[in-house]
């Protein structure tokens, strides 16, 4: 019988003690990986929204938009610049786009607001925009209104929210409806070359950005209709490029930078464009680790106390087996075989119980309300807890749990190795 069927069938011998230790390592990687998928859920989500909603992964603008973003900086969308990118099989949605600030007035009141002039159907299949409508009716390209984000709206008192009661079988319900009470909004500004611009725009709908800082200063027009505003005829401030997958950022970032005529385009990622989300991303996450260190630290205490309990219940056994003739490096061997079975099934336990709970939670993210939610739009994040569901949370917390099972396991070599057989088969 070779030593992997002897392995298997001496770890379940002792049914009992075998799923202790499994049931130890399946619970230290259930509340890992929870814990994990959470946190990175939340920094998934934050990135996605900046980068589906303004920068996209890759931009490409002027040289010297990014230092000072005026309109002089816009550029022409022209054939050659098309085909280059284009011809990258890994860009998924290339979106043109013409961004300026403005005054937006209703009445006596007056705020900076950002205009973002994009197309409206190619922007919408890529980030579902006209899901975000929470009043009114999503635009198209050949429209003469706009959208104002819920924020501004409220600011400019385009809307008011209305709270009515209503009795039911379980009690009073409180109902809040949106209500529009103005029907434009007047935009002041200055377009190409200094000329000053100003209309009054019908506000077709009102749309809610997950962002809280665009959330409340955004009004969406239509990418013609911003041109005709600004001045600006066939001219945008930069052209976003969205990705199949993120991982090929730096290398399409870098071939764009190679192709292109770096003195009259600059080509940046999202990360160079919104350093303060990566830093606050970079702190949290080490918070994080401190925090996956101590629960890292308690499981691992949770592994060895299992590891050294089951040692010595077999110490007798080790004890035997060396009397009857075994070698003490084979039975080490064998021993190594049993903890590479109970480690992965464990691992493999930990995975499938996390499975269903990070399931439900991806499709149903925890959304929070009153102080807590207030708290986390003012940091700059969306107040829900998505779930990230990346394969590598598994493969990687897998390992390290796989390892500290290892480790915990040199335990019991050293105990084999330093065996006193006839003191052993006495105890």
């Amino acid at each position: 019988m070779n030593v992997f069927t002897l392995s298997w069938r001496n770890m379940w011998r002792n049914k009992r003690r075998t799923l202790i230790t499994i049931a130890s390592v399946s619970s230290a990687l259930f509340f890992a990986l929870i814990m994990r998928a959470f946190q990175e859920g939340t920094y998934d989500r934050a990135i996605y929204n900046y980068v589906h909603s303004f920068s996209g992964h890759v931009q490409i603008h002027a040289n010297g938009y990014w230092d000072e973003q005026i309109l002089e900086h816009s550029f022409v969308m022209n054939d050659s610049l098309l085909s280059v990118i284009e011809a990258i099989p890994e860009v998924e949605k290339i979106i043109p786009r013409l961004h300026s600030f403005t005054f937006a007035s209703s009445e006596y009141l007056t705020k900076a607001a950002l205009v973002m002039g994009v197309n409206p159907e190619q922007d919408d299949m890529q980030s579902n925009i006209s899901n975000n409508v929470i009043f009114g009716s999503f635009v198209s390209a050949s429209d003469t209104a706009v959208l104002v984000s819920e924020g501004l709206a409220e600011y400019l008192t385009i809307v008011r929210r209305d709270t009515t009661f209503s009795e039911t079988k379980n009690g009073t319900d409180t109902l809040i409806s949106l209500r529009m009470v103005k029907d434009s909004i007047v935009l002041i500004s200055q377009g190409m070359y200094g000329y000053s611009t100003n209309g009054v725009y019908p506000v077709q709908g009102i749309i809610s950005y997950p962002d809280p800082e665009m959330n409340s200063q955004v009004i969406y027009m239509p990418l013609q209709l911003a041109q005709n505003f600004f001045l600006a005829q066939n001219r945008v401030t930069s052209i976003s490029l969205i990705l199949s997958d993120k991982e090929h950022l730096n290398r399409i970032q870098q071939y764009l930078q190679d192709t292109l005529d770096m003195d009259v385009y600059e080509v940046m990622s999202w990360q160079e464009m919104n350093i303060e989300l990566v830093q606050q991303i970079e702190t949290d996450r080490a918070g994080g680790y401190v925090m996956i260190f101590i629960l890292y630290l308690i499981i691992g205490f949770g592994i060895f106390g299992t590891v050294v309990m089951m040692t010595a219940e077999r110490k007798r056994e080790f004890g035997i087996i060396v009397a009857l003739g075994m070698r003490k490096t084979r039975l080490m061997y064998r021993f190594c075989v049993e903890m590479v079975y109970m480690g992965l099934i464990g691992v493999v336990g930990g995975c499938i119980s996390a499975l269903p709970v990070l399931l439900y939670f991806y499709y149903n993210p925890v959304r929070f309300s009153g102080e807590l939610a207030q708290m986390m739009k003012n940091y700059g994040f969306e107040p829900i807890l998505p779930v990230s569901f990346d394969m590598s949370l598994f493969v990687d917390h897998g390992l390290i749990v796989l390892v500290l099972f290892f480790v915990s396991a040199l335990y019991t070599l050293g105990t084999i190795r330093k065996l006193e057989v006839i003191q052993a088969i006495r105890n």
